[in-house]
This record gives structure tokens, sequence and C-alpha cells, in this order.
């Protein structure tokens, strides 16, 4: 969980305490106290965080991208380092994604590439899908060789765990035998995509600026 503090207060942070309390450290300019102020914050200054998404450093400090629960995309927020809980950034570096959101992100990955394979002849040798980041860095921490010039690793078959991904994923044959299959190693580059928002000729603002967890898969050679 992550605390939000109200714009019309100046907190200058906020740090987990024990046993689920926040220790919020007031403004002295606004608050007339010497020392650190600490109290129990309510279910209504409480927000769950379903994950974070992305990390970045802004002005010097640490901040992430805030997926919050019940909440849309629309209003993910960044926020510093200081105000998350340690067991959420814990989370991002070490996902444990539920097993559901594994297959889903597997079951895409299958019908994209396979699509792929279906069309051979055409030579398309790359292809991006939407693929939750928590589950790939799960699947594939510490695993890949990095790739001078390009923020991606290259990712040989043993890379793709025997749990998750069988051999018909990186392969197609139809009813007469015809087909190809994926020659490793294979590029894949998992990111962020942002969109813009975008505003008609009255000024009025016509969607929510928002974000898209993206795979890029480029196959190296294919047979």
């Amino acid at each position: 969980m992550a605390v939000r503090s109200s714009r019309s207060q100046r907190v200058c942070s906020i740090k987990q305490y024990e046993k689920g309390y926040y220790r919020r450290l007031i403004d002295t300019e606004t608050e007339d106290v010497e020392k650190e102020s600490t109290l129990i914050l309510t279910s209504d200054d409480v927000y769950e965080v379903e994950r974070l998404i992305e990390q970045r450093m802004i002005k010097g400090k640490v901040y992430y991208l805030v997926l919050w629960k019940n909440y849309s995309k629309e209003e993910a927020t960044w926020e510093p380092e200081s105000e998350i809980t340690e067991a959420a950034v814990r989370l991002y570096h070490e996902p444990q994604p539920p097993i559901r959101a594994i297959l889903d992100a597997v079951s895409s990955f299958s019908l994209v590439l396979q699509n792929n394979l279906k069309a051979g002849l055409l030579r398309r040798r790359s292809m991006s899908l939407e693929f939750p980041r928590y589950v790939f860095n799960f699947l594939f921490n510490n695993k890949g060789n990095h790739t001078s010039n390009r923020p991606g690793c290259l990712y040989q078959r043993c890379d793709f765990s025997a749990e998750y991904f069988c051999n018909g994923h990186f392969e197609y044959y139809n009813k007469f035998g015809e087909g190809c299959f994926v020659s490793f190693p294979i590029y894949m580059y998992s990111f962020v995509k942002f969109s813009q928002k975008k505003y008609n000729s009255s000024g009025e603002c016509l969607n929510s600026c928002t974000f898209t967890e993206t795979l890029y898969i480029k196959l190296v050679k294919r047979h």
C-alpha cells in the first residue's frame, strides 16, 4: 500500500512505520511542532497499490509509476519512492504475478508468434504485443544476453521456462506438413509506451494520457 497526501498539506515525506502505521513529517512552516508528528491514517487517506509499472529518475530522486487498485490506467500517477512501502518496491524488482496473469500473457505471446509463423513466406520478422512487464520480469529476470546499442536482450530456447512454454509455441505446420519454426536466439525488449493527449480545434482534450506495457520481438533468423 502507498499513501497519497492531500495537496492542501505540505508533506515533506512519508515513511512506513511498524504495524501498518505511517509516519508523516509535517512541514514546520504550517505546523507548530518541533519534532516529527505521527498519526494513523484513515482509510480515506490510504490508497492500495495494484502494482508498480515503471521506474525513473526525476530531479535526482527515484519515482515509480503507480497503478492504483480499482482505478484505471489513466489515473496512474508518478510517486516518489519515499511514499511507497518497501513491500511494493520489492514486488516491482522481484514480481510474483498470479498464475492467471502468466498464462494469459503466454497465450497472447503464442498467438502473435503463431500468426507470424503462418505468414512465414512474408518474411515479417518483427512483432509487438501487450505484455505485462511484471510477468515479463518474472519469466525472464537474469536471463538473456545483452546486445550492444540496443536496450533488449537475445534469448535462447533454454531461457523460456518449460513450465509455461512448450515446443509448440515456436513452430507451425499445416495439415500438409508444411510450415516453419523459430531459430534461436530471438531478440525481445519490454517497455512502457505512453500515449499523448490529443486536442480538437476548440482546445478540448479528446483522450487521457495513458500507457501500454509492450513487448517487442524480433526473429533474428527463421526456418
